[in-house]
């Protein structure tokens, strides 16, 4: 019997912006680094609360830029602004090709219409 959760977890992430689920990244790195003997406990604490005042915004230009500063400063968190620009970029793209689906719907003319009906 195989589990649905990991299907589950994807549909979820699908669902939210760029900045939720850098904050599920941030979040596992943290921990990666806690279990590996890299920074302590105590020594997140400063980190996390520079991390959610980056957060503290909807602002995904501002939320970008913040996040950089942290990544400069603390090198172990370099993979989260990787993966918050792989989000965000992602994010664009699926907004372009929503953009065009709707246009192409709403002309009428879906250059795919005629090959389906041979």
């Amino acid at each position: 019997m195989t589990s649905k959760l990991p299907h589950v977890i994807v549909i979820l992430m699908d669902s939210q912006t760029p900045i939720q689920k850098t904050e599920q990244v941030f979040l596992d790195t943290i921990l990666k680094l806690i279990d590996d003997h890299i920074l302590t406990p105590q020594e997140s604490k400063p980190i996390i609360q520079e991390f959610l005042s980056c957060v503290d915004t909807n602002d995904i230009e501002k939320f970008k830029t913040q996040l950089r500063a942290l990544t400069l400063k603390h090198q172990d968190f370099k993979p989260v602004y990787s993966a918050f620009l792989g989000f965000h970029e992602q994010e664009q793209v699926d907004g372009v090709l929503n953009k065009m689906n709707s246009l192409l719907q709403n002309s009428g003319s879906a250059p795919s219409a005629p090959l389906a009906q041979q």
